[in-house]
């Protein structure tokens, strides 16, 4: 898996993605834009531009923020790929992650590469779905 770092001509294509892989509107282009030419959230897109990864790094800390794979190609390893890629590049630091209590997959996902749950917030999604809150140290 090869992933590289998104720019402004990406924009269209993550928007896209997160789109349909939501179901709702979690990125805003708006938002999206202002993120690509900030560069405080950085934004990895695989080679095909059909999965990306969204991060923020402060010191020894990373925050995963969105991990998103085009719905015809979800449950394939491409999400797992892309995250396996980001972290063998991250190094070393805390890396923090928010993920709600019935996306399964996913809490399985991080679960897999050594996550854990450190704290919970009920009530946190606006469906009222409680967010776990992992952490791995690298």
């Amino acid at each position: 898996m090869k992933l590289r770092s998104a720019t402004q001509s990406d924009a269209n294509q993550i928007y896209m993605i997160a789109k349909t892989a939501f179901q709702r509107n979690l990125l805003p282009m708006e938002l999206l834009e202002q993120h690509l030419a900030a560069d405080r959230v950085h934004y990895l897109i695989n080679e095909e531009q059909t999965a990306f990864l969204s991060y923020t790094k402060f010191f020894d800390e990373a925050e995963l923020d969105l991990i998103a794979v085009q719905p015809g190609l979800q449950g394939q390893g491409l999400g797992q790929a892309v995250l396996e890629e980001w972290l063998k590049n991250l190094g070393s630091c805390r890396v923090l992650l928010e993920v709600a209590e019935n996306n399964i997959r996913a809490r399985n996902l991080y679960l897999k590469f050594g996550f854990s749950a450190y704290h919970e917030r009920k009530n946190y999604y606006p469906d009222g779905q409680t967010a776990i809150l992992m952490e791995k140290k690298q």
